[in-house]
């Protein structure tokens, strides 16, 4: 007698939008550069929680596919990691519940880019979706310019001003080939990192313990030159490692998994950071010229990290490591 297993499939969104310990997070990649996206695993939370009650179990598996599967068993990023208002999880059996989700999330984000969500679902058939969507600003534009990537020329920005240089504070300078910086946004509840010179897993831990505590850091002076390449990613991903493998769970008994798809956008130019948030202004201290005569140059003309963080949480949501102009404008 034929089996007629039951689909379930995962849909996880960022519209812009995996090393800490692995337990956190993932970085996957892109074209020689490296990217991580927390929305997913509120998508693989959902069905941890909502249908498998316990670690999701799926088989017959690789060495890849068990990997995959632990790692989004036992990661620690959630929901408490992200703002309510910038993301959506639904999860639901049949057809009726896609029109739900098209409806609910073209309300909460009238701003969304992808194209609603096109599923053909039995009446047996469960679906589990997750999408977030963050739109920051600067306090004020930086001015643009070409500038260099590893010697190569590519579309970028530049603090040209006084006014300017209050969007950037300092959180660790070591020399020009090292730091860590923040840029300030409007949405005061979110930061912006970016982190050069912590090239390895070990090194770039040592520059997320100081990020997870949401630092202050220290302005600008009006000889320090910061400089920095337009960024536009495009990504999408099937988790090919778990597709078609059926669940192993007592609740989901009957079941597979048909597909797990990821997209992601991102871009960072000179005006702010497309990955999405609600609009809140921040009171900000004036930069103070201190009399140094040292120039700290904040120029990521090399392989860097970019890493975006709600203030009230320790973890990040969204994790990018830059090593070629593939993803740079040119």
């Amino acid at each position: 007698m034929k089996n007629h297993f039951g689909k379930l499939l995962l849909f996880s969104s960022l519209v812009i939008l995996s090393l800490y310990p692995d337990s956190f997070y993932r970085l996957q990649n892109h074209e020689g550069n490296l990217v991580w996206s927390g929305t997913i695993n509120l998508a693989w939370q959902e069905m941890r929680e909502k249908f498998a009650k316990q670690a999701v179990e799926l088989k017959p598996l690789t060495l890849a596919g068990e990997n995959l599967v632990n790692y989004f068993n036992q990661s620690e990023f959630g929901w408490e990691n992200l703002t309510p208002s910038n993301y959506y999880v639904k999860s639901g059996r049949g057809p009726a519940v896609i029109s739900l989700i098209n409806r609910e999330v073209a309300q909460k984000f009238p701003n969304k880019t992808f194209p609603p969500l096109a599923v053909g679902l039995a009446p047996s058939d469960f679906i589990v979706y997750a999408y977030s969507f963050w739109n920051f600003r600067y306090l004020t534009s930086f001015s643009e310019k070409k500038v260099l990537f590893k010697k190569k020329p590519v579309a970028g920005f530049y603090a040209k001003n006084f006014k300017q240089k209050r969007n950037i504070s300092i959180v660790n300078y070591v020399n020009e080939g090292k730091f860590i910086l923040y840029l300030k946004l409007k949405q005061y509840q979110e930061r912006v990192f970016l982190v050069k010179g912590y090239p390895t897993k070990m090194l770039l831990e040592e520059a997320l313990k100081e990020i997870s505590k949401t630092p202050e850091g220290i302005s600008l002076s009006s000889l320090d030159v910061f400089e920095m390449p337009k960024i536009k990613l495009e990504r999408t991903k099937k988790y090919s490692e778990i597709a078609g493998k059926k669940f192993n769970n007592e609740t989901l008994k009957g079941y597979e998994l048909k597909e797990m798809t990821e997209r992601v956008k991102f871009s960072l130019d000179h005006q702010g950071v497309t990955l999405e948030s609600e609009v809140a202004i921040e009171n900000m201290e004036s930069s103070v010229d201190d009399g140094r005569r040292v120039v700290r140059k904040l120029i990521l003309n090399e392989p860097f990290w970019v890493i975006l963080k709600a203030n009230s949480s320790s973890l990040p949501y969204f994790i990018l490591r830059v090593n070629n102009p593939k993803i740079l404008l040119k």
